[in-house]
Protein backbone atom coordinates (compact mmCIF):
# COMPACT_ATOMS: atom_id res chain seq x y z
CA UNK A 1 0.00 0.00 0.00
CA UNK A 2 2.72 2.60 0.89
CA UNK A 3 4.19 2.63 -2.89
CA UNK A 4 0.44 2.63 -4.14
CA UNK A 5 -0.01 5.37 -6.38
CA UNK A 6 -2.96 7.16 -8.31
CA UNK A 7 -3.06 5.88 -11.47
CA UNK A 8 -1.99 2.21 -10.56
CA UNK A 9 -4.25 -0.30 -11.12
CA UNK A 10 -5.18 -2.88 -8.61
CA UNK A 11 -7.48 -5.66 -8.40
CA UNK A 12 -10.95 -5.52 -7.51
CA UNK A 13 -14.09 -7.55 -6.75
CA UNK A 14 -15.78 -6.63 -10.10
CA UNK A 15 -16.03 -9.46 -11.97
CA UNK A 16 -16.73 -7.58 -15.36
CA UNK A 17 -13.66 -5.22 -14.67
CA UNK A 18 -11.29 -6.66 -12.45
CA UNK A 19 -8.41 -4.17 -12.66
CA UNK A 20 -9.57 -1.21 -11.69
CA UNK A 21 -7.53 1.91 -11.36
CA UNK A 22 -6.97 4.21 -7.91
CA UNK A 23 -8.41 7.48 -8.64
CA UNK A 24 -7.48 9.06 -5.13
CA UNK A 25 -7.09 8.46 -1.39
CA UNK A 26 -9.72 8.58 1.10
CA UNK A 27 -6.81 8.41 3.13
CA UNK A 28 -2.82 8.45 3.58
CA UNK A 29 -0.51 8.69 6.02
CA UNK A 30 2.68 6.85 6.15
CA UNK A 31 3.58 7.47 10.05
CA UNK A 32 0.25 7.28 11.77
CA UNK A 33 0.36 4.42 14.39
CA UNK A 34 -2.43 2.36 14.73
CA UNK A 35 -3.99 -1.11 15.97
CA UNK A 36 -4.32 -3.75 12.50
CA UNK A 37 -6.79 -6.55 12.35
CA UNK A 38 -4.84 -10.01 10.77
CA UNK A 39 -7.36 -12.16 9.49
CA UNK A 40 -5.90 -15.40 8.52
CA UNK A 41 -7.34 -17.76 6.02
CA UNK A 42 -6.20 -21.33 4.92
CA UNK A 43 -5.72 -20.04 1.61
CA UNK A 44 -3.01 -16.89 1.69
CA UNK A 45 -0.94 -14.24 3.96
CA UNK A 46 -3.23 -12.33 7.00
CA UNK A 47 -5.23 -9.89 5.48
CA UNK A 48 -4.17 -6.16 7.70
CA UNK A 49 -6.65 -3.46 8.41
CA UNK A 50 -7.81 -1.22 10.87
CA UNK A 51 -11.11 -2.29 13.24
CA UNK A 52 -13.07 0.07 11.17
CA UNK A 53 -12.42 -0.74 7.79
CA UNK A 54 -15.59 -2.52 5.51
CA UNK A 55 -14.93 -6.10 4.27
CA UNK A 56 -17.56 -8.56 2.70
CA UNK A 57 -18.37 -12.07 4.66
CA UNK A 58 -20.84 -14.13 2.46
CA UNK A 59 -23.64 -15.34 5.42
CA UNK A 60 -25.53 -18.33 6.14
CA UNK A 61 -27.93 -17.81 3.29
CA UNK A 62 -24.99 -17.15 0.34
CA UNK A 63 -25.63 -13.45 0.71
CA UNK A 64 -23.14 -10.50 1.04
CA UNK A 65 -22.82 -8.77 4.07
CA UNK A 66 -20.77 -5.91 4.35
CA UNK A 67 -19.05 -5.83 7.91
CA UNK A 68 -16.74 -4.18 10.13
CA UNK A 69 -13.19 -5.72 10.05
CA UNK A 70 -13.34 -6.14 13.75
CA UNK A 71 -16.96 -7.59 13.56
CA UNK A 72 -15.31 -10.52 11.74
CA UNK A 73 -15.76 -13.66 13.61
CA UNK A 74 -13.29 -17.18 13.27
CA UNK A 75 -15.66 -19.10 11.23
CA UNK A 76 -16.59 -16.74 8.99
CA UNK A 77 -16.54 -16.66 5.13
CA UNK A 78 -14.89 -14.23 3.75
CA UNK A 79 -14.81 -13.36 -0.42
CA UNK A 80 -11.21 -14.47 -1.77
CA UNK A 81 -10.45 -13.61 -5.36
CA UNK A 82 -8.64 -14.98 -8.26
CA UNK A 83 -7.19 -13.07 -10.88
CA UNK A 84 -9.49 -14.56 -13.06
CA UNK A 85 -11.98 -12.56 -11.69
CA UNK A 86 -13.77 -15.99 -9.91
CA UNK A 87 -14.83 -15.30 -6.10
CA UNK A 88 -14.97 -17.88 -3.58
CA UNK A 89 -16.01 -18.18 -0.18
CA UNK A 90 -12.58 -18.62 2.40
CA UNK A 91 -12.77 -19.38 6.03
CA UNK A 92 -11.75 -17.47 8.85
CA UNK A 93 -8.65 -19.46 10.51
CA UNK A 94 -7.66 -17.02 12.91
CA UNK A 95 -8.05 -13.26 14.33
CA UNK A 96 -4.88 -11.75 15.61
CA UNK A 97 -3.83 -7.46 15.75
CA UNK A 98 -0.68 -5.70 15.44
CA UNK A 99 0.26 -2.12 15.95
CA UNK A 100 2.36 -0.69 13.02
CA UNK A 101 2.52 2.47 11.08
CA UNK A 102 1.03 3.74 7.82
CA UNK A 103 -2.80 4.07 7.17
CA UNK A 104 -3.64 3.85 3.43
CA UNK A 105 -7.33 3.68 2.15
CA UNK A 106 -6.83 3.73 -2.08
CA UNK A 107 -10.15 4.58 -3.84
CA UNK A 108 -11.03 2.84 -6.94
CA UNK A 109 -14.29 3.09 -9.00
CA UNK A 110 -15.94 0.16 -7.68
CA UNK A 111 -15.46 0.69 -4.27
CA UNK A 112 -13.69 -2.42 -3.84
CA UNK A 113 -9.75 -4.06 -3.75
CA UNK A 114 -8.37 -7.13 -3.39
CA UNK A 115 -6.00 -7.41 -0.88
CA UNK A 116 -3.46 -10.50 -0.28
CA UNK A 117 -6.19 -12.77 -2.50
CA UNK A 118 -9.06 -11.04 0.25
CA UNK A 119 -12.10 -8.73 -1.23
CA UNK A 120 -11.91 -5.27 0.95
CA UNK A 121 -14.31 -2.55 0.55
CA UNK A 122 -12.38 0.82 0.00
CA UNK A 123 -14.33 2.24 2.38
CA UNK A 124 -14.21 2.94 6.60
CA UNK A 125 -17.07 2.81 8.61
CA UNK A 126 -18.22 6.00 10.24
CA UNK A 127 -20.05 3.82 13.43
CA UNK A 128 -17.46 5.00 15.42
CA UNK A 129 -18.75 8.43 14.76
CA UNK A 130 -22.16 8.11 14.02
CA UNK A 131 -23.32 4.78 15.64
CA UNK A 132 -27.38 6.20 15.87
CA UNK A 133 -27.20 6.70 12.15
CA UNK A 134 -25.80 3.31 11.31
CA UNK A 135 -27.87 1.50 13.29
CA UNK A 136 -30.91 3.45 12.13
CA UNK A 137 -29.56 2.67 8.25
CA UNK A 138 -30.18 -1.12 8.85
CA UNK A 139 -33.87 -0.09 8.98
CA UNK A 140 -33.53 -0.14 5.01
CA UNK A 141 -31.56 -3.33 4.68
CA UNK A 142 -30.65 -1.86 1.29
CA UNK A 143 -28.78 0.62 3.03
CA UNK A 144 -25.57 -0.67 3.80
CA UNK A 145 -22.82 1.64 4.61
CA UNK A 146 -20.75 0.44 1.70
CA UNK A 147 -23.51 1.91 -0.35
CA UNK A 148 -24.11 4.97 1.71
CA UNK A 149 -20.09 5.87 1.22
CA UNK A 150 -19.68 4.87 -2.63
CA UNK A 151 -23.02 7.11 -3.48
CA UNK A 152 -21.72 9.38 -1.36
CA UNK A 153 -18.22 9.73 -3.27
CA UNK A 154 -19.85 9.88 -6.79
CA UNK A 155 -19.67 13.45 -7.49
CA UNK A 156 -16.05 13.14 -6.28
CA UNK A 157 -15.28 10.14 -8.15
CA UNK A 158 -16.62 11.69 -11.31
CA UNK A 159 -14.48 14.71 -11.10
CA UNK A 160 -11.52 12.54 -11.10
CA UNK A 161 -12.06 10.17 -13.46
CA UNK A 162 -14.31 11.44 -15.90
CA UNK A 163 -13.40 15.58 -15.82
CA UNK A 164 -9.82 16.30 -14.92
CA UNK A 165 -7.33 14.43 -12.77
CA UNK A 166 -5.95 17.97 -12.19
CA UNK A 167 -9.27 19.44 -10.86
CA UNK A 168 -9.19 16.09 -8.57
CA UNK A 169 -5.55 16.88 -7.66
CA UNK A 170 -6.82 20.26 -6.89
CA UNK A 171 -8.93 18.85 -4.24
CA UNK A 172 -6.70 17.24 -2.62
CA UNK A 173 -7.01 19.10 1.08
CA UNK A 174 -6.81 16.73 4.11
CA UNK A 175 -6.54 16.89 7.68
CA UNK A 176 -3.68 16.52 9.88
CA UNK A 177 -4.40 12.44 10.54
CA UNK A 178 -4.38 12.58 6.61
CA UNK A 179 -8.06 11.97 5.78
CA UNK A 180 -9.69 13.89 2.74
CA UNK A 181 -11.63 16.53 3.02
CA UNK A 182 -14.59 15.24 1.26
CA UNK A 183 -15.09 12.26 3.66
CA UNK A 184 -14.19 14.54 6.72
CA UNK A 185 -17.37 16.51 5.65
CA UNK A 186 -19.27 13.57 5.56
CA UNK A 187 -18.46 12.12 8.35
CA UNK A 188 -18.61 16.02 10.20
CA UNK A 189 -22.37 15.80 8.85
CA UNK A 190 -23.21 12.24 10.21
CA UNK A 191 -21.36 13.10 13.41
CA UNK A 192 -24.18 16.42 13.95
CA UNK A 193 -26.96 13.84 12.77
CA UNK A 194 -25.96 11.38 14.96
CA UNK A 195 -27.17 13.90 18.14
CA UNK A 196 -30.35 14.27 16.48
CA UNK A 197 -33.59 12.37 16.68
CA UNK A 198 -34.54 9.67 13.93
CA UNK A 199 -36.53 12.28 11.62
CA UNK A 200 -33.97 14.76 11.80
CA UNK A 201 -31.29 11.82 10.44
CA UNK A 202 -33.40 11.52 7.49
CA UNK A 203 -34.02 14.47 7.07
CA UNK A 204 -29.96 15.41 7.17
CA UNK A 205 -28.99 12.16 5.57
CA UNK A 206 -31.05 10.13 3.88
CA UNK A 207 -32.99 12.63 1.74
CA UNK A 208 -29.73 13.93 0.33
CA UNK A 209 -28.31 10.68 0.02
CA UNK A 210 -31.12 9.70 -2.26
CA UNK A 211 -32.13 13.02 -3.87
CA UNK A 212 -28.72 14.12 -4.72
CA UNK A 213 -25.72 11.65 -4.44
CA UNK A 214 -27.85 8.21 -5.16
CA UNK A 215 -29.06 10.23 -8.52
CA UNK A 216 -25.80 10.94 -9.40
CA UNK A 217 -24.43 7.69 -8.84
CA UNK A 218 -27.51 6.25 -11.17
CA UNK A 219 -26.11 8.68 -13.84
CA UNK A 220 -22.78 7.11 -13.15
CA UNK A 221 -24.17 3.57 -13.84
CA UNK A 222 -26.55 4.85 -16.77
CA UNK A 223 -23.71 6.24 -18.32
CA UNK A 224 -21.05 4.31 -18.37
CA UNK A 225 -19.27 4.56 -15.18
CA UNK A 226 -17.37 7.48 -13.64
CA UNK A 227 -14.86 8.38 -16.30
CA UNK A 228 -17.78 8.55 -19.41
CA UNK A 229 -20.11 10.08 -17.65
CA UNK A 230 -19.48 13.56 -17.51
CA UNK A 231 -18.37 13.72 -21.56
CA UNK A 232 -22.14 12.07 -21.67
CA UNK A 233 -23.89 15.02 -19.74
CA UNK A 234 -21.69 17.30 -21.58
CA UNK A 235 -21.95 15.78 -25.18
CA UNK A 236 -25.69 15.63 -24.12
CA UNK A 237 -26.25 19.02 -23.01
CA UNK A 238 -24.57 20.34 -26.44
CA UNK A 239 -26.90 18.28 -28.40
CA UNK A 240 -29.51 19.68 -26.86
CA UNK A 241 -28.46 22.73 -26.98
CA UNK A 242 -28.03 22.73 -30.95
CA UNK A 243 -31.58 21.28 -31.57
CA UNK A 244 -32.92 23.94 -29.81
CA UNK A 245 -31.20 26.66 -31.66
CA UNK A 246 -31.81 24.73 -34.79
CA UNK A 247 -35.73 24.58 -33.46
CA UNK A 248 -35.46 28.63 -32.95
CA UNK A 249 -34.09 29.03 -36.11
CA UNK A 250 -36.63 26.97 -38.16
CA UNK A 251 -39.16 28.99 -36.00
CA UNK A 252 -37.89 32.67 -37.13
CA UNK A 253 -37.76 31.54 -40.49
CA UNK A 254 -41.08 30.71 -40.73
CA UNK A 255 -42.16 34.05 -38.93
CA UNK A 256 -40.18 36.23 -41.22
CA UNK A 257 -41.77 34.30 -44.04
CA UNK A 258 -45.03 34.69 -42.46
CA UNK A 259 -44.54 38.65 -42.22
CA UNK A 260 -43.28 38.88 -46.05
CA UNK A 261 -46.67 37.29 -47.36
CA UNK A 262 -48.50 39.64 -45.09
CA UNK A 263 -47.05 42.78 -46.57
Amino acid sequence: MKNLQVGDKVLTGNKNTPYQPVYSFGHRHEHLEGTFFQIHTADKAPLEMTGSHLMFIVDDENKLQTVRADAVKVGDHVVKSRDDGVMLPSTVTEITTIRKKGMYMPLTPDGTIVVDGIVASTYVSIQDQAPAVVENSKLFPFLTEQRILHWFLSPYRMLCLGVSSNACQFLESRDEEGIHFWLVAGRKLAEFANGQGFLVQVLLIGIPVFLVFALVNLLEVLLGGPALAPFVCFATTVFGGWIVNNLQRRRMRRENNETKKLE
